[in-house]
């Protein structure tokens, strides 16, 4: 480290408690970051149905949700091309992502879409 880089780093103050709760409020809000494995979907508590991902994409039927749908979508597809899937299963989990993500709860449908995230 050089001398100009100690010096400034030196200068640097310990943030402040509001600071840090601002800076993880907006963390979790933007984040949303699971306790469990991004990688696996989840059911929100609220009404978003299924979710994954780090980011918590919600597939459940919405205009605010359509580039969730397009990653989960996308993520079936590469499924179906590496003959993990059949069309027709990709096709009715992603219907049931959108419009019934319940019926994907505690299913050997929910295995199959952990195992495409």
């Amino acid at each position: 480290m050089n001398e100009k880089a100690k010096e400034q780093s030196g200068d640097k103050k310990a943030p402040t408690a509001e600071f840090l709760k601002a800076y993880v409020f907006l963390a979790v809000k933007s984040g949303e970051v699971a306790r469990t494995n991004p990688y696996k979907s989840s059911f929100s508590t609220g009404s978003s149905g299924l979710a994954f991902g780090n980011m918590q994409h919600d597939t459940k039927k919405s205009s605010r949700n359509v580039r969730a749908q397009t990653y989960f979508r996308r993520i079936l597809d590469a499924e179906v091309a590496a003959q993990h899937l059949s069309k027709a299963k990709a096709d009715a989990i992603y219907t049931a992502a959108l419009h019934n993500p319940k019926s994907l709860e505690n299913k050997h449908d929910r295995s199959l879409v952990d195992a495409a995230l």
